[in-house]
């Protein structure tokens, strides 16, 4: 906790020194120079570090055996077919509902006419 003090006073210490020698506006001048030469570097890097690290990510992908994948499917296609039966259900049964209450030949009487 001293130690973390101590680099703090001294770079305090430092900065009230680079401030007393130079006036404010040639400060940030310089601070804006220096962010823009930073940051012209960063966007260099960064254009060629995307690829790099998109492999390194790649390589650390556990990916699914053949076995793995192939229940995955099984699982995909059966959710699929068992979701398709249930939203088919459904719309018969509504529109045999709406066939219902809009036939004039069935016995209910009919909302629409």
């Amino acid at each position: 906790m001293a130690k973390d003090q101590g680099k703090k006073s001294a770079a305090e210490d430092k900065l009230e020194l680079v401030q007393s020698a130079e006036p404010a506006g040639k400060q940030e001048k310089k601070i804006k120079k220096d962010n823009k030469k930073g940051s012209k570097k960063k966007e260099k890097k960064k254009h060629g570090n995307i690829i790099k690290e998109m492999i390194s990510e790649l390589k650390k992908v556990t990916w699914p055996t053949r076995k793995e994948l192939a229940n995955y499917c099984i699982c995909v296609f059966v959710f699929v077919a068992v979701m398709a039966v249930i939203v088919w259900l459904m719309d018969m049964g509504s529109a045999e509902l709406i066939k219902l209450l809009t036939d004039t030949n069935s016995g209910l009487p009919s909302l629409f006419s």
